[in-house]
């Protein structure tokens, strides 16, 4: 009989034709692998019923061989990045083929027959032939194995080896700065401090390929010298700097790739100077702080990227880069006191390259002056008797003129400006040029000075000198008497006695009707006096006046006599 089972039947019964022929038949029998049948024939397993029947029986002491299975289902990437070890990372699900019948296909197709209990066991692990960048090529499977109630019958072939490669793991570089930020200067370079360092070493197969560590054990360092470059030139588009210049070296250097690293660094516009303008070395206050430019603004001979310092002043060759714009001139501060330097502005700069820039438009010295304000209100007398001094009597309030707007009318117009506190302050003193009749002819004024907030932006121009004189003062001449005389028909008299003044005064006191000189003044009595009687008859008491009395000495022009009367 035969053995049973799927594909088996327990006998076979096979018909002749119409001619009495039996075509060949193959009868297969399930036999263990590397079974040893022995006996010949084999009745006991095989039985013949038929006429003529005949069998071409196995050989005696023939074996059954284990079938070779292959698989399929796994996986590994193209490549790994460099992690130290042999190890590759399988994926996918390990399958044998598709079984077939017994006696189909061939015993080298791979595949498990119709039945049989076989499936595969195990985790799948992925090895390189090779740890390193430039020797790894292949991926070799192992870990898996057969099992079920047939898996004697066969042997397994895993899966063959897959092409893979290794490629450099990247190191991070530490320990270089560049500064925040840097002044244009027309070149991408970065100025790089700090010396290059890789992270410190790790386990093969430890971290991760991309936390930037060598492993522990790998012969490799930085060789080089750090470069740093901006993305861009310009001001306005620089954002970040790319260190370069530096390699790799050691026995392990080609298992790894070096990235040297970017930084956020931006650049700032180069301040350029003009020349070409000035102002007046000072202006008379008028309220404002704008003073007056003059000349053409112009900005220095350029240089080339790089050359010079950023703090030059100057354009870089090749930068289209101009000035635009109307300059004008701003004082510090209005005032006197605190006015020293005047500030341009107004201009810009235009042009493509305009933007790496910023415009120092300079500063030069320069001050504000008084303005002289005049005033009015005060008179003095046409004249005064003389009294000795130059002092007038002044009259009136002084006032200054109408205020205006700042900057208008002009600086010797004499005005305030508008909003400024300034007043007039102190009591007005009139003065003669001299004391004496003869010479005196103006007062000028004086005694007032200004007061306020902004008196100090002014010069105070009091009022102009006034025309005035000093008359004399007339002094009594007293001492002589007129003689009586006998009635001859005329008015004519005699003189008896000296004349002399009355006793002199300090000068400013009395009064200037009081007939007396003044202590100091040198004055004599000249002249060739006359006593005339009003009257020609015979009587008592008749007034005599007398005439031809004069004055001299130094001082005799500042006063008149009054002739003697009623002598």
């Amino acid at each position: 009989s035969l053995t049973t089972g799927a594909g088996f039947a327990g006998f076979v019964t096979k018909t002749a034709d119409g001619t009495g022929a039996i075509s060949a038949t193959t009868i297969f029998v399930r036999l263990t692998a590397n079974a040893t049948v022995a006996g010949s024939p084999y009745s006991g397993n095989i039985t013949l019923v038929g006429a003529s029947a005949n069998a071409n029986e196995a050989t005696t002491s023939s074996t059954v061989s284990a079938k070779a299975l292959t698989m399929s289902g796994l996986s590994v990437p193209a490549s790994k990045i460099y992690d130290g070890t042999t190890t590759a990372v399988v994926s996918g699900s390990p399958a044998l083929q598709t079984s077939e019948a017994f006696g189909a296909g061939t015993s080298s197709d791979g595949k498990p027959y119709t039945g049989d209990v076989v499936s595969i066991t195990g985790s799948a692990v992925g090895t390189y032939d090779f740890k390193d960048v430039a020797t790894a090529t292949t991926v070799t499977y192992s870990g898996l194995s057969l099992t079920g109630a047939q898996a004697g019958n066969y042997t397994f072939t895993i899966q063959g080896s897959t092409g893979a490669t290794v490629t450099a793991k990247t190191l991070t570089v530490s320990g270089l700065s560049v500064p925040a930020s840097k002044i244009y200067d027309g070149t991408t370079a970065a100025v790089v401090s700090g010396s290059a360092a890789l992270q410190s070493a790790e386990a093969g197969g430890a971290g991760t390929t991309a936390d930037g560590k060598p492993y522990t054990g790998d012969v490799v360092s930085i060789s080089g010298s750090a470069v740093g470059t901006y993305d861009f030139k310009d001001v306005a588009t620089a954002t970040t700097v790319t260190y370069s210049g530096l390699n790799l070296a050691g026995a392990q250097a080609g298992n790894y790739s070096l990235n040297q690293g970017t930084v956020g660094a931006t650049i700032t516009a180069k301040a350029l100077t003009i020349s070409g303008l000035s102002v007046p070395a000072s202006k008379i206050y008028n309220g404002t702080t704008t003073a007056v430019v003059s000349g053409s603004a112009a900005l220095q001979s350029a240089e080339a990227g790089g050359a010079g310092t950023t703090a030059d002043g100057k354009p870089y060759t090749g930068d289209v880069v101009s000035i635009s714009g109307s300059a004008t001139g701003a004082y510090n501060t209005k005032d006197v006191a605190t006015a020293t330097t005047v500030t341009y502005s107004g201009l810009s700069l235009a042009g493509a390259q305009a933007s790496n820039y910023s415009l120092n438009q300079g500063t030069t010295g320069a001050t504000i002056t008084t303005k002289a304000l005049t005033m009015s209100g005060l008179s003095v007398p046409a004249s005064k008797i003389y009294d000795g001094t130059t002092a007038a009597v002044v009259s009136g309030s002084a006032a200054l003129q109408s205020a205006e707007a700042g900057g208008a009318g002009t600086t010797a117009d004499g005005k305030p400006y508008t909003g400024d506190v300034v007043s007039i302050t102190g009591s007005a003193v009139g003065t003669y040029n001299t004391k004496d009749v003869s010479t005196a002819t103006t007062v000028t004024y004086s005694g007032l000075s200004l007061t306020g907030a902004q008196a100090g932006n002014y010069t105070f121009t009091i009022q102009n000198p006034t025309g005035a004189t000093i008359t004399t003062k007339a002094l009594t001449i007293s001492g002589v008497t007129a003689n009586n005389k006998t009635f001859d028909g005329s008015t004519a008299g005699s003189l008896t006695g000296t004349p002399a003044l009355q006793s002199s005064e300090a000068t400013g006191t009395g009064t200037t009707a009081d007939g007396k000189p003044y202590s100091g003044d040198v004055i004599t009595i000249t002249g060739s006096p006359t006593a005339t009687f009003v009257s020609t008859g015979p009587a008592l008491g008749i007034t005599v006046n007398v005439t031809g009395y004069t004055l001299g000495g130094a001082q005799g022009s500042d006063y008149s006599p009054t002739q003697p009367t009623g002598c």
